[in-house]
């Protein structure tokens, strides 16, 4: 879960929104502040997580991360804040974790990101990756983005090695398809198609070292017209021709005043 407590806005004694990837808090602070995580599972509301921690308010946003071990099935989450004035806020919401099957293909959740760079020449997950979260989903117009995520159950040849189609849309709020152009090295993995084709295409051949395919872009919209957007990732399998997808709502936001 990623989460962001702007200290900044709340020193002058004002709520501030955090959004994240799964999860965001709100919190108003003074010179400290106590954030909680807190996780229930099921009808019952079987407590399973209760994090607690105090951060000093500094003038800049602090991010928070939390990463939990959870079995699969449905959860309610409160993250919680309080500064020492006993000024509070808080944001409650809901989280499904749906296991990975090990017969067939699937795609993890969307890391939206203000950059993803591989560590590595060959990363093989995750921590290969420096990834600068955008924990807010927030973005101005010509700002690039770009986004992280995962491929499992990848059919594999002879020679360990899998092919896969990736193709990228965006959409506004009333699902119309919104242009896009893709950014890096990436870029020249890209087919041809028409200038107004609102989906890209790109395939990769990859050599599986591990339970898992890393994989990432960046992209630039052609849209500058404030509101919320989504990104969607489709993954087939060039051996099993599965097809696998993931998606992200985001928002794009205006001059500000």
């Amino acid at each position: 879960l990623y989460s962001e407590v702007p200290a900044g806005p709340a020193l002058e004694g004002a709520a501030a929104a955090a959004a994240g990837a799964a999860a965001g808090a709100a919190a108003v602070a003074a010179d400290s502040i106590d954030v909680g995580l807190f996780l229930h599972a099921g009808t019952r509301h079987l407590e399973v997580v209760d994090q607690k921690l105090r951060v000093a308010a500094k003038e800049s946003s602090q991010p928070l991360t939390y990463s939990l071990a959870l079995p699969g099935g449905s959860y309610e989450f409160s993250l919680e804040a309080r500064a020492t004035e006993r000024k509070a806020a808080v944001k409650r919401s809901t989280l499904e974790v749906n296991p990975y099957p090990s017969d067939s293909l699937a795609l993890s959740d969307l890391v939206v990101a203000l950059s993803v760079a591989p560590r590595t020449a060959a990363p093989t997950d995750r921590r290969g990756f420096a990834i600068r979260v955008n924990r807010r989903l927030e973005f101005e117009p010509d700002d690039p983005f770009s986004l992280y995520w995962e491929v499992y159950g990848l059919e594999v040849d002879k020679d360990g090695v899998s092919s896969y189609r990736v193709t990228v849309t965006v959409s506004d709020a009333e699902g119309k398809g919104v242009l896009a152009s893709v950014l890096g090295a990436v870029a020249s993995l890209v087919g041809g198609g028409d200038d107004d084709d609102v989906e890209l295409v790109f395939e990769r051949t990859v050599e599986v070292r591990g339970d898992r395919v890393p994989d990432y872009l960046e992209l630039r919209l052609s849209e500058d017209e404030p509101g919320s957007y989504r990104v969607r990732i489709e993954v087939t399998d060039l051996l099993s021709k599965e097809t696998a997808s993931s998606e992200r709502t985001f928002q794009l936001i205006g001059p500000q005043g």
